[in-house]
């Protein structure tokens, strides 16, 4: 097997992002992949004029180039700077024209999108971004800018590896509130934000997939029983959340409701009368906590004030 082969057929989607309908594959994670198996692996960025590690055209914008060798194989790539809707960004800022739509349907008219400057952050960006795209011409990820969703076997076919629990958890979001964590995290901390992206008709497939296979019981394994909270507790618990939502500045119906939302996802439910008797306890831990500091806060605050 060539190392082309070989890198060709390692399945990276546990490690990519999504955006605007692109897959992006982490720099470093690529990087480390390759350099595990061939430690002699080298790329280079290429600089021009003064040393800027791009070129400028005035009508086309910023583009930059690496090369990666591996094996006495070297390949080049270039990428243009892009904006987030993958518009060339240039010296100056600039607008375009797009249709505008209300309802999904064009009005028949068209508004005004802007595009930013290009600064060396989003030139930087691009770099790395150049330099996984030049990753993939060695073989690893080549199959995500091919516009498939997964590595081809050693017989030349496509065949989907199947979505398990560990790959599912380490798929990381790319957009949104939460980007940059993983449904794992997610999972742990933020459970309101999964009830959310589930029903989201906007959410991608593949995210929708593996948050369904995450909520799904493991049979192989040996599991407590599922006891209820009773309902005394689960009106102690939303009384515990009124008064949190009070010291913190949150006592009118939306801010109650938004304090309830976040204490569902503490106890990992998407209702109060689904809530399990052990998250119960675990919530009303997190929740006892945050008071706790927004109390020691408020009374630090009082003695300033003497």
């Amino acid at each position: 097997m060539t190392y082309f082969e070989e890198l060709y057929q390692l399945d990276v989607n546990g490690r990519t992002e999504k955006k605007n309908g692109l897959t992006y594959l982490s720099w470093a994670y690529a990087w480390a992949e390759i350099k595990k198996r061939y430690p002699n692996a080298s790329y280079t960025i290429k600089k021009f004029d003064n040393d800027k590690p791009y070129v400028y055209d005035e009508l086309t914008g910023y583009m930059v180039f690496t090369t990666v060798t591996i094996e006495d194989s070297t390949h080049e790539m270039w990428l243009p700077v892009m904006d987030g809707a993958n518009k060339a960004m240039k010296h100056e800022p600039y607008t375009y024209k797009v249709k505008d739509y209300k309802d999904r349907k064009w009005t028949g008219d068209y508004i005004d999108k802007r595009v930013e400057a290009a600064t060396m952050f989003d030139i930087n960006k691009t770099i790395m971004r150049c330099l996984v795209k030049n990753l993939a011409m060695h073989g690893l990820g080549l199959y995500i800018y091919a516009g498939e969703d997964i590595p081809e076997n050693e017989e030349g076919n496509f065949v989907k590896p199947p979505l398990t629990k560990e790959t599912a958890a380490k798929i990381v979001l790319g957009f949104g509130k939460n980007k940059g964590m993983s449904l794992g995290e997610l999972f742990e901390n933020d459970m309101s934000y999964i009830n959310w992206l589930d029903k989201n008709e906007k959410t991608d497939k593949e995210i929708k997939e593996a948050i369904k296979l995450l909520k799904t019981k493991d049979d192989t394994k040996k599991t407590k029983p599922v006891v209820k909270a009773t309902e005394d507790e689960i009106e102690e618990y939303k009384n515990k959340l009124i008064e949190y939502a009070t010291i913190t500045g949150n006592a009118d119906n939306k801010g109650i409701e938004k304090v309830q939302n976040w204490g569902l996802g503490q106890a990992k439910a998407e209702k109060f009368e689904d809530i399990t008797k052990e998250n119960l306890i675990h919530a009303t831990k997190v929740v006892q906590a945050a008071m706790s500091k927004v109390q020691a806060k408020n009374k630090e605050s009082l003695f300033d004030d003497k």
